[in-house]
């Protein structure tokens, strides 16, 4: 992922005035990891005790979350989010952690710093509990002297079949499974939007749509409608991204794939299926994809094409 997308943007930023990096440190304060350390305290409290609201009020008003469902823009629509997921389930034990070589001061003032790090929760489903551990990239911004969240990226591992559950389930090893292989062309388009944090540092935030085709003109996902959000970090000495894709077809259904670093030497990229609704629940997946840019664009948009080689593995 990294190769094929971070270069296009890096080269994007640049064009929208990235100057020569200074030299300096990026290394937050003391007093800004203190109010990290409070800030993940407020929202372990707030995910066992399963308040919604209260999960929410860590995020800035204007915050934007995406998740392998997408992304979720203002507190409200984010409340909402945790309160549909409290309701399927009670949260208790979670647990978060940032990693100290990811912290990135943003900015001069000191009011706002980037971090990423692991999550861990339990979820008392119908069948039992169930264990999800993830990942999070954030930018956490001081509002007073209070820490709170602008801009999240959440991701879960795959998830495996636990005792509890695979005592009244199926679980996957007992199901027929079938092999689905294709490939396609996926058409898109985008604009970027530049958020400038100071002279140094930029983040990028790319919402792609298109529309993909099968080679063999019919099929799973055969004029599917395709929305992929990339988030770029650009500082000296630092280029991070997170992408997530989502497949709806004409029935609504979806799945929804997580674009992974692309391996050194490689001409293509891979990505994992990671979550699916409707027909597509419990699929699992992996795809190659690059990327080409058959012409030039607009300074300020983005076009290209996508050749993807998809393998599914889908219960019967």
């Amino acid at each position: 992922m990294k190769t094929l997308l971070v270069v296009p943007l890096v080269g994007l930023a640049i064009s929208f005035a990235l100057p020569t990096f200074a030299q300096q440190t990026n290394t937050p304060d003391p007093q800004l990891r203190q109010a990290l350390d409070d800030l993940f305290k407020r929202e372990t409290e707030a995910y066992n005790n399963n308040d919604a609201a209260v999960v929410a009020a860590t995020f800035t008003e204007d915050a934007i979350f995406v998740t392998t469902l997408g992304p979720f823009y203002g507190r409200e629509a984010i409340e909402k989010y945790y309160a549909d997921w409290i309701q399927k389930g009670h949260f208790s034990n979670f647990a978060i952690k940032y990693d100290p070589n990811s912290i990135r001061a943003l900015g001069t003032a000191g009011n706002e710093m980037w971090a990423d790090g692991e999550w861990s929760l339990t979820i008392q489903a119908q069948n039992g509990p169930v264990q999800v551990h993830g990942y999070w990239g954030a930018v956490k911004a001081r509002e007073g002297d209070t820490l709170k969240t602008r801009f999240d990226v959440s991701t879960p591992r795959p998830a495996t079949t636990s005792t509890a559950m695979s005592s009244t389930t199926t679980t996957p090893s007992a199901q027929t499974k079938k092999e689905i292989n294709f490939s396609g062309t996926h058409y898109w388009s985008g604009t970027p939007k530049v958020f400038q944090v100071d002279p140094d540092r930029a983040i990028v935030q790319l919402e792609i749509f298109g529309v993909r085709i099968n080679d063999s003109g019919d099929g799973p996902f055969h004029g599917a409608s395709v929305h992929i959000v990339t988030v770029v970090y650009r500082s000296k000495g630092y280029n991070g991204d997170r992408a997530y894709e989502t497949w709806t077809d004409k029935d609504g259904d979806k799945v929804i794939w997580e674009l992974m670093d692309t391996p050194p030497g490689a001409s293509s990229s891979p990505a994992r299926l990671i979550a699916g609704t409707g027909k597509y629940t419990d699929w699992q997946g992996t795809m190659e994809f690059t990327l080409q840019y058959p012409k030039s664009f607009p300074e300020g948009t983005m076009r290209g094409i996508y050749r993807e080689v998809v393998r599914i593995v889908a219960p019967q």
